[in-house]
């Protein structure tokens, strides 16, 4: 099965994803491009079902169902296209229209537990480099040798032995450093050589607490930021890294208070969205002549 070929000829929905949908890109920006497709009946109901296709890294359409499945759970990536600017939306059909009249569906408490949990990703990713920035890993490898203790053990006097888990979490922790090394983007490592934290990642990581907060006080999801400015301050270093956690340990208080109060329901209508998702594939699939 040729899976592109499917994907395109039975695309609904194609837009401009990632920092250029936020209104956050630079002219260094690379393009995203994100979509949903109907499969066949076939790629449903039978033994080889299809739920994506990524034509390369910029550009992954996702098909209805695993779009569907993706979206009732608050999925950050996904629900933000049910909501994309028009100015971003580079081809739509009625499917993807009766879709989008019905985005209301997938708004959730659920907000909170996704677009914090992915904050929260980001900002580990942050710890994680910044210890890297602030301590590198030796150019060589650990050696084992120094991770052979002496112990004394009952009965048999002083051994030599090996503590192959510390040996092992220490070349674990010099490789990924050393990829991490040699992957980085040559202008996002000079960011984060000079203000020795990662600067992109304190910019989303910001932008998802704030898209969170703004879900779950009932305003919708707002891709297109307009605090872009000072988004795009912060990718540039006028955030301190002190400031970030400051900033973040006062917003994760403030979504928590935030949810006990939210206008959204704890979770989604299944029911309703499996309707809704029937729907549009039996008028799919008839219009196409499938059956």
């Amino acid at each position: 099965m040729d899976i592109q070929k499917l994907a395109e000829e039975r695309r609904i929905f194609t837009c401009k994803g990632g920092s250029h949908a936020y209104g956050l890109n630079t002219a260094t920006s690379d393009e995203d491009f994100r979509g949903v497709f109907i499969g066949l009946p076939d790629n449903l109901l039978g033994l080889f079902p299809v739920e994506h296709c990524e034509y390369g890294g910029d550009y992954m359409v996702y098909e209805l169902k695993k779009f569907i499945s993706l979206a009732k759970d608050c999925n950050p990536n996904i629900i933000e296209l049910l909501f994309i600017d028009e100015s971003d939306i580079l081809f739509s059909t009625p499917a993807w229209e009766v879709l989008k009249q019905h985005r209301e569906l997938f708004l959730t408490r659920k907000a909170k537990w996704t677009f914090t949990g992915y904050a929260t990703a980001q900002l580990k990713k942050i710890r994680g480099h910044k210890q890297w920035l602030v301590n590198p890993q030796p150019v060589e490898p650990p050696l084992p040798a120094k991770y052979i203790k002496t112990k004394h053990i009952e009965g048999l006097g002083q051994h030599d032995v090996f503590d192959q888990v510390a040996y092992d979490q220490a070349h674990k922790t010099w490789k990924q450093y050393h990829e991490w090394k040699a992957n980085r983007n040559e202008a996002r490592a000079a960011l984060e050589a000079q203000f020795s934290f990662d600067t992109k990642h304190a910019m989303h990581l910001v932008r998802l607490l704030r898209m969170g907060r703004e879900i779950l006080s009932g305003e919708g999801v707002k891709v297109k930021r307009a605090d872009l400015e000072e988004l795009l301050a912060i990718r540039n270093g006028d955030w301190s890294f002190e400031q970030l956690i400051e900033y973040t340990d006062a917003m994760m208080l403030e979504i928590d208070e935030i949810y006990e109060k939210s206008p959204l329901p704890h979770a989604p209508d299944v029911k309703q969205i499996n309707d809704l998702m029937l729907s549009i594939y039996r008028d799919y699939w008839h219009e196409k002549g499938d059956f």
